[in-house]
């Protein structure tokens, strides 16, 4: 037979070729297809026991591709499948696909999103699918896996347990399901939230052996990078890294971590221990082993920690689960730490060391705190704190709390309170002994039911001695107060022509202040302890503790001893000073320091100085209507200087002055005759020291000026000399007087504000009586503290100022002379 041209030979090898070609991909496309619908579907769907739909399938060589794959069942959240993946390949062999014998070598799986629920009655949307796994819900199960390897790429995974109020989140979910050893899967951007401390981690990745999906339920190996978990919202563990791996013994995994702080990269503790999860039970031992707190130089920067590497830390916790509670218990040990804040004190407080130990539990589950003990050592004094807390973060929750001081001698008490806090109380001596004891319980449901009693027992400290700068305020002494960014000294005492004796001053100041500062003064002893809880649940109503207010003698200690910043540090000696001044001094003499050193307007100081501006009289002859008026403009002398400025009241502060002369008469405090009287007496201001409209503004605008403004002390040494009195300012003060005074409110006093006018509220609002805040302390409470600012007086009413001896008896209210006509 003759050959076949060259030619057409290559001819007919193409054709027939392409004929293979076109013959494999007709079986390719029919048995590929054809198994894709008729059988790769059923058999994941048999496999996982749900149903299993594909919105697209195609078919190329020795592979078969599914489009949008939707894993769903009846429990799944709506729109979240238990599985949605929007691409999934299967290879397979090619030459056995020919001859109808299709092997799956590999599955891969894209973008998959995984979403597991376990909803409050138990339900969940993963559990058959897991017993099919395990081969207890049908054919399915390890023996019948086919051997292909599974890839999970890009996925990720949004997990909820309802019933342990947890939710888990990964951004990233990869796993390789190899047909023989153990699978790997690897979260990644995870994030668990629960109602204990947030978690979260760079990346978890879990070993899984193939006796996982067994009946003995071996369990992985989890190794994680990058964790972090804040157990406080100002305390971060991070870069946590270690594994949780299974033991020789069955059932118990073995924890080994370590990381640092705040996210600095060191590894500064170590967390080591067991846990049994089929049993939820565990422990853990962390340990901080003592570094310097340079190493955590990035994440002090905002805080008032000084000088980090002369501080040392080191701390030890154990912490336990079982029975639904984790219980921890531990210490942690801080030595030569320093701190400086403005709002702590001018000075920085350097070389603290403190123990602290805390032992408690929390259970997650009911969002419930108990604190057995808290204690803190330091400079031989403890602290003890105890409590617990309900539904923690709820608008239902409630709290209970113990603070306590075990019985201490005074002196040590005294000396815990750092100096750089405390300089004016250096040199005293004390005696006795000094405890505190104080509880509260606050329900955020029901305020108004907030308890708050205890002792605080300072009164059984006795001074031996005292420095000069404190005790001299018994007699004559220099002050200093800077206002306007002017420095103003001057003396306190006979020796200054503008100062006024107690006797020399009327008894209707007393009536007024006592009406509107402080209605308990003659019978207290510094502190009015039936204020403490209406001022903390009126701080907890408004969700800050900013609200409070100063009997007449911590006023008076305030400015005569004291500088003006807002700080713990003057709290502290402010506090102290009180009692001290109440037990060394009558009741006369307090207020007689106070009213020839508090401030009456601009530059101007003391009850003389501003009797004669304000009425030019002498304050020995000062009317109710006019101790009224003063009592009226004390929460913010400066602002309310306009009223004199302008040469008369305005309506409606005329009528504000007339609610408090009505309060004084309601209180006996003034006669019938008196009120009477001034209730529609006009009051009229002095123009013998008016220095103009314009020059008075002007006076306002001066001594508000924060230019060159400095702190000046209110102390000043011994050997300060005597200063002549300046011109317009011959009493003395060191301070604005504060707002937070017991008084009747005037809505919209801002004094940030400056109008140049001053309205006091229309005189519909009814004043009402409020009780238990007058003299008589609450019973079971024995405390110092602010009181609150209220909106109405609350004292009780009470007889006139009785004589607290050895002093001299208080002047009875006498009947008032009428005004002379105009």
């Amino acid at each position: 037979m003759p050959r076949m041209p060259l030619p057409r030979r290559r001819l007919v090898l193409v054709l027939a070729a392409l004929a293979a070609v076109g013959l494999v991909a007709v079986v390719l496309a029919f048995v590929g297809g054809s198994y894709a619908r008729g059988r790769v579907l059923p058999a994941a769907q048999e496999k996982l026991g749900r149903p299993v739909a594909a919105a697209d399938i195609s078919v190329g060589f020795g592979r078969v591709v599914l489009a949008d794959v939707v894993v769903s069942g009846p429990a799944d959240p709506p729109d979240a499948p238990l599985v949605r993946a929007p691409r999934v390949e299967v290879s397979f062999e090619l030459l056995p696909a020919l001859a109808g014998r299709v092997r799956v070598r590999e599955i891969v799986v894209e973008r998959a999103r995984v979403t597991l629920r376990r909803y409050a009655d138990g339900r969940d949307n993963f559990r058959d699918v897991v017993d099919h796994l395990r081969g207890r819900g049908g054919p399915g199960g390890p023996a019948g896996a086919a051997r292909a390897s599974v890839t999970l790429r890009q996925g990720a995974l949004d997990a909820a347990d309802e019933i342990r109020g947890v939710a888990l989140r990964a951004g990233t979910l990869d796993a390789v399901l190899p047909p023989t050893g153990p699978a790997r899967v690897t979260l990644g951007t995870v994030r668990a939230e629960a109602a204990g401390p947030a978690v979260a981690a760079e990346r978890l990745t879990a070993t899984v052996p193939r006796s996982a999906l067994g009946p003995e339920r071996t369990f992985p190996t989890v190794e994680v990078v990058g964790g972090s978990v804040a157990p406080l919202h100002s305390l971060a563990l991070t870069g946590i890294r270690g594994t949780a791996r299974p033991t020789g013994t069955p059932g118990r995994v073995a924890v080994d971590l370590r990381g640092g702080y705040g996210g600095v990269a060191e590894e500064l503790w170590t967390a080591t221990g067991e846990v049994v999860p089929a049993e939820r039970r565990g422990a853990l031992d962390i340990t901080a082993a003592r570094f310097t707190l340079d190493k955590l130089r990035p994440i002090l920067k905002d805080t008032p920690i000084i000088e980090p590497a002369g501080t040392s830390i080191d701390a030890s916790l154990k912490v336990t689960y079982a029975d639904g509670a984790l219980r921890f218990d531990g210490g942690l040990r801080v030595s030569g730490l320093s701190l400086f804040h403005p709002r702590l004190g001018p000075a920085p407080v350097k070389r603290l060391d403190a123990l602290a130990q805390v032992r408690g539990a929390f259970m997650p589950g009911e969002r419930h705190l108990k604190l057995d003990e808290a204690a803190v050592t330091f400079r031989n004094v403890r602290l003890f704190a105890s409590g617990e807390a309900y539904q923690i973060g709820a608008k239902t929750a409630r709290y209970e709390a113990r603070l306590q001081v075990p019985p201490v001698p005074c002196d040590v008490a005294l000396g815990a309170l750092p100096e750089e806090l405390t300089p004016a109380l250096k040199g005293f001596r004390l005696a006795g002994t000094f405890k505190l004891d104080l509880r509260t319980k606050i329900d955020m449901a029901d305020l108004d039911r907030t308890e708050l009693q205890g002792e605080v027992g300072i009164r059984g400290c006795q001074v031996l001695e005292a420095p000069p700068q404190a005790s001299k305020i018994a007699g004559g002494f220099t002050h200093r107060v800077e206002v306007g960014g002017r420095e103003i000294s001057f003396f306190v005492g006979p020796d200054n022509p503008s100062f006024v004796p107690y006797a020399d001053i009327s008894p209707a100041v007393y009536a007024a202040l006592t009406t509107t500062e402080d209605g308990g003064f003659f019978h207290h002893r510094g502190f009015i302890p039936a204020g403490f809880r209406p001022a903390l649940v009126r701080n907890l109503k408004q969700g800050a503790f900013s609200l409070g207010a100063s009997t007449i003698t911590m006023q008076m200690v305030k400015n005569a001893l004291l500088g003006k910043e807002k700080t713990l540090a003057r709290k502290l000696q402010e506090l102290f000073l009180t009692w001290y001044v109440e037990s060394r001094l009558t009741k006369e003499r307090i207020m007689e320091v106070y009213l020839n050193v508090i401030e009456f307007g601009p530059f101007l100081y003391g009850i003389g100085p501003a009797a004669r501006r304000y009425f030019g009289k002498p304050a020995a002859t000062l009317t109710a209507l006019e101790a009224a008026f003063f009592a009226s403009i004390l929460p913010s002398p400066k602002r309310r200087y306009v009223q004199y400025c302008k040469g008369a009241l305005t309506p409606d502060w005329d009528k504000y002055v007339r609610r408090i002369l009505a309060k004084m008469h309601e209180r006996g405090r003034i006669t019938d005759e008196e009120h009477e009287v001034y209730q529609v007496a006009e009051l009229k201001f002095s123009r013998d020291e008016f220095p103009g409209e314009k020059e008075c503004y002007g006076q306002i605008a001066a001594a508000k000026s924060t230019v060159g403004a400095r702190r000046v002390p209110g102390l000043v040494d011994d050997d300060e000399p005597d200063v002549k009195p300046l011109e317009g300012a011959e009493g003395a003060k060191a301070t604005l007087l504060p707002r937070r005074t017991r008084r009747l409110k005037v809505p919209g006093d801002d004094p940030g504000a400056d109008t140049g006018d001053d309205t006091p509220p229309p005189p519909t609002k009814r004043v009402r009586r409020v009780k238990g805040t007058g003299a008589r302390p609450a019973p079971g409470i024995e405390a110092i503290g602010d009181l609150p600012r209220r909106t109405i007086p609350e004292p009780e009413p009470v007889p006139p100022p009785r004589p607290v001896p050895p002093a001299k008896p208080i002047p009875p209210a006498k009947p008032a002379t009428p005004p002379t006509p105009p």
